[in-house]
C-alpha cells in the first residue's frame, strides 16, 4: 500500500499537472504545514493563503490530508509552501516525509520541529514572519535551515540526525529554542541556542550572507566581533584504533569592539577560541552525549577509509566514545 501513497497524495493535494484545469479560486494554497501522530493517528495541520487555518485527522497521512481538503471544500495546493513543521510521535519519518517529495513541494522547503504543531500553525504569525524570523536566527549563528531532502536523507539510519530549529508558542509569540536532533524515530536530543554555531560550523552551513556577533573573554576584558565567512575542511583517520576528526577551519572575522590598547590579533583568536569551544561542545554532545550523528560523520568515513567502514558501521557509538577530534582554525 505504502508504494501508491506518494501517487495517490500528490493528486488529492493537487500537483502542479493535475491542477492545471482549475480556476485559482477553487484552489487553497498552503503556506505552511504541520503534522504529528498520536498512537495511530495521523493529525495535519495548514495554515493556508490568507491566513486561515484547517486540519485533518486520520490513520493514514493522505486519510488525514483528505479530511482536511473535505472540510475545507477546495483542492488543496502545497506547490507554495513556505515551511514544514514536524511534530512528535513517527516511528519511521523518513517514509512519511518521502509521500511529499513525490508530490509538488519544493524540496528546498525549510523544516521546523515542534512539540505542539497545531499551536504553531494555529498562532497569529504567518508563513512570512516565520521564514524572516528563522532567517535571523540563521544568519546569527544561533539556528540552522536544513531542507525537506535532508531530512529524508538524514533520518534513515539508526545513528544519523538531521538538525533542526525548534519552535514553541511563549507569550503569543513563535520563539526559536535551539535545535532539535531529529532521527527516525523522532526526537533524539536538543541543542541549546547558544551552542547551535557548533552545528552550523561543522555542517558546512555557515552562508556568505550570516553576520555572527560573538562576544568573548580575554583576561579580565571582553571583546566583541563579526564572524563574516567560514570555510571547513574535515577529515578522518584511525591512530591506534581510536578515530580521529581532523577539521580545519577558516574565518573571516572583524573586531567591533575592543580595549583601545589590545593587539587586534589577541582579540581575534579570542574569537577562535570562542568557535573552537562551540565546535567542540557540539561534538561531544551529539556523537558522545546523544549518540546521534548530524554532522554526515558516517559518510565521510566510507569516503576517507573504505576499509574501515565495515568495522565502524557496526557499532558507531562504541566508535564515538573514545573518538578525538582535532581543531585546527586560521583566522583573519
Amino acid at each position: 500500500m505504502k508504494k501508491i501513497l506518494p501517487l495517490i497524495l500528490t493528486i488529492i493535494i493537487c500537483s502542479s499537472c493535475s491542477a492545471a484545469g482549475l480556476q485559482v479560486n477553487e484552489r487553497a494554497f498552503i503556506q505552511i504545514f504541520g503534522m504529528e501522530k498520536t498512537g495511530e493517528v495521523y493529525h495535519v495541520y495548514m495554515k493556508l493563503l490568507g491566513d486561515e487555518t484547517i486540519s485533518g485527522e486520520g490513520d493514514t497521512i493522505l486519510s488525514a490530508v483528505a479530511e482536511a481538503e473535505l472540510l475545507q471544500g477546495k483542492k488543496l495546493f502545497l506547490g507554495q509552501m513556505k515551511l514544514f513543521i514536524i511534530g512528535k510521535g513517527f516511528d519511521e519519518l523518513d517514509k512519511e516525509l518521502n509521500l511529499f517529495l513525490s508530490g509538488d513541494i519544493c524540496p528546498a522547503c525549510p523544516v521546523l520541529y515542534s512539540h505542539n504543531p497545531e499551536e504553531i500553525v494555529n498562532s497569529k504569525t504567518n508563513a512570512d514572519e516565520l521564514l524572516k524570523e528563522l532567517n535571523v536566527y540563521s544568519s546569527q549563528g544561533k539556528s540552522i535551515i536544513t531542507p525537506l531532502t535532508e531530512i529524508v536523507s538524514k533520518t534513515t539510519g539508526t545513528h544519523t540526525a538531521a538538525a533542526v530549529p525548534n519552535v514553541l508558542s511563549k507569550d503569543d509569540r513563535i520563539v526559536f529554542d535551539g535545535i532539535t536532533l531529529l532521527g527516525e524515530d523522532g526526537d533524539g536530543g536538543t541543542v541549546s541556542n547558544s551552542d547551535a554555531l557548533g552545528i552550523k560550523i561543522l555542517s558546512g552551513k555557515v552562508d556568505a550572507k550570516d553576520r555572527i556577533t560573538v562576544s568573548a573573554p580575554v583576561g579580565n576584558e571582553m571583546i566583541s566581533g563579526e564572524i563574516l565567512g567560514v570555510k571547513i575542511k574535515r577529515d578522518v583517520s584511525f591512530i591506534e584504533d581510536i578515530l580521529v576528526f581532523q577539521i580545519k577551519i577558516k574565518i573571516k572575522a572583524d573586531i567591533t569592539e575592543k580595549p583601545l590598547e589590545m593587539p587586534e590579533q589577541i582579540a581575534l583568536e579570542a574569537i577562535a577560541d570562542y568557535v573552537r569551544m562551540n565546535v567542540l561542545t557540539s561534538f561531544n554532545l551529539t556523537l558522545k552525549g546523544y549518540n546521534i550523528d548530524v554532522f554526515g560523520l558516517e559518510k565521510l568515513v566510507r569516503q576517507k577509509l573504505p576499509a574501515d567502514y565495515g568495522v565502524y558501521k557496526q557499532n558507531p557509538p562504541a566508535i564515538w566514545e573514545n573518538s578525538i577530534i582535532e581543531i585546527i582554525i586560521e583566522i583573519e
